[in-house]
């Protein structure tokens, strides 16, 4: 299916890196009459190629299986921070949320359950599904299909998807998004576990993650699917960003994309900070409790990212020797002021051989983060490669 039937909805996929208004965004295009949006994260590329087992097909009841099992569980994520306009317990993930009829949907996915279907065919297959099932939009055409799938979600080598779609990549500075994450990570797990190099969701991937993003919106962004805007620009003027949005999409912007809904529904948003969940995205970012330390600031500045804000920025390097002291710097005093916003287990951090081995952790990521080509393969334009 390599090239687009005029006829087909194409898809839409917001592929920014985690906690950079991805959902915001989608939640503002939600209720578009040109555009059909899946209601929570949607991580396509990941679940069918763990499914498929890396083939080009796979089996559609399996898939049926995996993708409403990811379906509930995200979405129930989504609903359990209770910033839609009604309360989680309103909902019934087996039955209906709001205009989509939840039943029907499995019901019409399954049709087609003893089939094989490639990754395109089954996306076109689960979005007719939803297209039929939801009463606002059946029987209505619309121009996009569109899903929050984040940059590690999307199948970047997939030529033939992307000649079928538009991709919108919402710009954070990556030390803003890491802190966010990182903020969620260490109320359940103690510095030390974090810092670790084989910690599954760790400091160390993360920097890792961003670099891959980068290399691959740097590769891609000439392309004409792809469209970049940022947070910063957001924060600024939203009406103005939606607009360029919408001139990207070919698309008018109508009273829906002023507020942000799911489903229709209208839904705050999803900061850390709640008094900031008010249906359009925050002028700034939430206080954190356990903010960055020095130290990892300077070791994104050592990944030398690209800046979407300010192109012409020339982001120093640091001397090795700059690194080390900070390391000792975050072990003995950033993060010993910060342990209120800790978990019990991370008070351990107080005691001596505690820190020294934290310290041992930083100095090990320093070694990274000096030679950062390392964290990328170059050999690879996925980023599931890389990542999963």
């Amino acid at each position: 299916m390599t090239n687009h039937n005029p006829k087909e909805p194409k898809f839409l996929f917001l592929v920014g890196a985690p906690r950079s208004a991805n959902s915001a965004i989608l939640a503002l295009l939600d209720n578009h009459p040109d555009i059909l949006s899946w209601p929570s994260e949607f991580y396509f590329a990941m679940t069918f190629n763990r499914i498929s087992k890396g083939n080009a097909t796979a089996s559609v009841k399996e898939l049926n299986t995996a993708f409403i099992a990811h379906f509930e569980d995200r979405f129930g994520e989504r609903l359990s921070i209770n910033t839609l306009e009604n309360s989680h317990s309103k909902f019934d993930l087996r039955k209906s949320i709001g205009p989509f009829d939840i039943e029907l949907f499995k019901d019409l996915l399954n049709i087609k359950q003893s089939e094989v279907m490639s990754s395109i065919q089954y996306l076109r297959h689960f979005f007719q599904c939803f297209h039929s099932s939801h009463k606002n939009y059946k029987n209505k055409e619309v121009k996009y299909y569109a899903m929050l799938c984040t940059a590690r979600g999307f199948d970047w080598s997939n030529e033939a998807l992307l000649a079928n779609s538009k991709l919108i990549f919402p710009y954070r500075k990556p030390i803003e998004s890491y802190a966010s994450l990182r903020e969620t990570y260490l109320k359940t797990i103690n510095p030390n576990e974090f810092y670790d190099l084989t910690a599954s969701k760790g400091a160390v991937y993360w920097l890792r993650t961003y670099k891959k993003i980068d290399a691959l919106i740097e590769s891609h962004k000439n392309r004409p699917y792809l469209h970049i805007t940022s947070v910063n620009k957001f924060r600024e003027d939203q009406t103005l960003q939606i607009s360029e949005l919408c001139e990207f999409l070919k698309i008018k912007a109508t009273k829906s994309t002023n507020d942000m809904t799911i489903l229709g529904i209208p839904y705050g948003g999803n900061a850390r900070q709640n008094s900031l969940n008010t249906g359009k995205i925050a002028k700034q970012s939430s206080v954190l409790k356990n903010p960055v330390t020095t130290f990892e600031e300077y070791c994104f500045d050592q990944l030398n990212l690209f800046d979407f804000d300010n192109p012409l920025n020339n982001i120093p390097k640091h001397r090795t020797f700059t690194l080390y002291l900070l390391a000792l710097q975050a072990t003995f005093i950033d993060i010993k002021k910060r342990t209120h916003g800790l978990t019990k287990s991370s008070r351990k951090y107080r005691f001596i051989p505690w820190r020294v081995k934290v310290f041992v952790q930083l100095i090990n990521i320093c070694k990274i983060v000096s030679n950062p080509a390392q964290l990328v393969d170059s050999k690879s334009n996925s980023i599931l490669d890389a990542l999963d």
